[in-house]
């Protein structure tokens, strides 16, 4: 543990010396972006090799190993065998480590930049809202929320992914926070990612482009309202004509992707009165079919909302464990969110950018409270918007303009001890109401047997996954990660 308070020494000097200069302004500034980096650089390190040993049992998560296995191996992104369940945009960053470091080291370094990627937005984030204070304190408390430092040991997509619907609130906070024309051009690619990155990212699009739309058509004269709202447009036009680009012809719809039918007959069987006969009318794919089928997707969600799971379902002890997390978390965001309106309370459009970019986070994390399943990939997707609220909520404690550098250098102190369980708090990494995950790897462990087995080796889908794997053997390379120190029995947060 004595390296990462040599990080924590560094990053506080470093701070110390620059985020007095930052500006409340909403435009982020060079000396900004240096910040942003250097808190994800913190944040990707001492959560790869340190905090994320809190949190989980088992060296690495995942699930349905085999797609995104495919989806890193393929020659091309639109390959047969390439998931339909999945967009291929996330996979750009694992493909790109792939050629030099193999399928589960890429798989893994993929996590680990989205990592640093999360923690530095995080920092532009709160920057763009209240000021560069709020920035550094999301971007460093985000590492004590457990699920967060999990993006560096989760061999999947979803680090990816998220990161695509974290950018995409803080692109939109600074279209909303900012009158510049480049503000709106952010916030139309922001948004854009969020739905080139999943079909379920329509779910942040949705109230994200709302909240854009809110400010560019109050604020501003008529002829600069109308030319920024046309650069708004612009990017997401630009970006529904790259749907065809990551999502492959066969896409699954996001109606099929949210159905809790499926999961219920996985489950009971006959019994469960939802036997395989779904239908699907005017699926939604981002760029695959016309986003007025956004009508029906709509429509079909309230019909699921009024679908009761069945008791046997809820007793279970999974259930009962998933759903008291979460509502610990929500709890957290009520206190954070109060304290953050306060801090925003006279400066109406950095409120409406609080609310307005933490909403579906929220929202998708109250979703946890009904969920049949407990998994950790779950929260990767809804708490960045609680370590924003922790992040704001900060400066009603300490107001980010009256703050000199050896304050900052105290207060970063003060947010390493914390996190990494120094000082005893509830957001220490052994607090006791976080969990410590027990996924095990059963889909990764599956998928090298029939490699080895060869009871897929005549199947056309299997061939890219083959080769990924017949590879590292050719080279002598384990059949896992190899950068990961060994899991040491850390006391257990649960």
């Amino acid at each position: 543990m004595q390296w990462t308070w040599i990080i924590g020494a560094i990053v506080a000097i470093v701070l110390g010396m620059t985020l007095k200069r930052g500006s409340t302004n909403a435009t982020p500034h060079r000396i900004d972006w240096i910040i942003s980096g250097v808190i994800g650089i913190s944040f990707a390190g001492i959560a790869t090799l340190w905090l994320s040993q809190f949190h989980t049992l088992h060296p690495v998560l995942e699930s349905d190993f085999f797609e995104y296995c495919t989806g890193v191996s393929a020659i091309d992104l639109d390959s047969p065998g390439v998931s339909p369940k999945r967009s291929t945009l996330p996979m750009i960053l694992p493909r790109f480590f792939y050629s030099q470091l193999g399928l589960f080291d890429a798989l893994a370094m993929g996590g680990i930049v989205s990592a640093g990627l999360l923690g530095g937005t995080l920092y532009l984030w709160g920057r763009i809202i209240a000021g560069p204070i709020a920035g550094m304190a999301a971007g460093l408390l985000g590492m004590a929320l457990g699920p967060l430092t999990l993006y560096t040991r989760t061999l999947t997509s979803y680090p990816e992914m998220s990161i695509c619907f974290v950018i995409a609130a803080a692109a939109t906070a600074y279209g909303v926070c900012s009158r510049r024309y480049s503000a709106a051009i952010w916030a139309g690619g922001g948004i854009g990612l969020a739905l080139l990155a999943d079909v379920r990212g329509l779910f942040w699009a949705a109230p994200l482009s709302a909240t854009v739309m809110i400010a560019l058509l109050l604020r501003c004269h008529t002829r600069k309202k109308f030319i920024r709202l046309a650069l708004f447009v612009g990017m997401l036009v630009f970006s529904f004509f790259l749907g065809g680009v990551f999502y492959v012809p066969d896409s699954i719809g996001f109606q099929e992707q949210v159905d809790i039918r499926p999961m219920f007959y996985r489950f009971l069987g006959p019994e469960s009165g939802f036997e395989p006969a779904y239908r699907y009318t005017n699926p939604w794919v981002w760029g695959r079919h016309s986003p007025l089928n956004i009508i029906d997707t709509t429509r079909f969600l309230l019909e699921q909302s009024t679908i009761e799971p069945p008791t046997v379902l809820l007793d279970r002890p999974e259930v009962a464990v998933g759903r008291a997390l979460a509502r610990n978390y929500l709890w957290l965001c009520g206190l954070a969110g109060l304290s953050a309106i306060w801090v925003c309370r006279k400066r109406l459009w950095k409120l409406l950018a609080l609310l307005g970019t933490t909403c579906p986070f929220l929202v998708a994390l109250y979703g946890n409270t009904t969920l049949l399943e407990n998994h950790s990939r779950f929260y990767l997707q809804t708490l960045p918007g609680l370590a924003l609220l922790l992040g704001v909520g900060f400066v009603a404690i300490v107001p980010g303009g009256k703050c000199r550098g050896k304050h900052i250098v105290t207060a970063t102190a003060l947010f390493f001890a914390i996190v990494l369980g120094v000082l005893p708090s509830p957001l220490s990494p052994n607090a006791g109401w976080q969990i410590r995950w027990q996924e095990s790897p059963d889909h990764l462990l599956s998928t090298i047997e029939e490699y080895k087995s060869g009871v897929r080796d005549r199947d056309p889908n299997f061939r890219h996954c083959r080769r990924a794997l017949h590879r590292l053997e050719l080279e002598n390379k384990p059949l896992n990660v190899s950068f990961y120190p060994e899991l040491r029995p850390i006391n257990p947060a649960r």
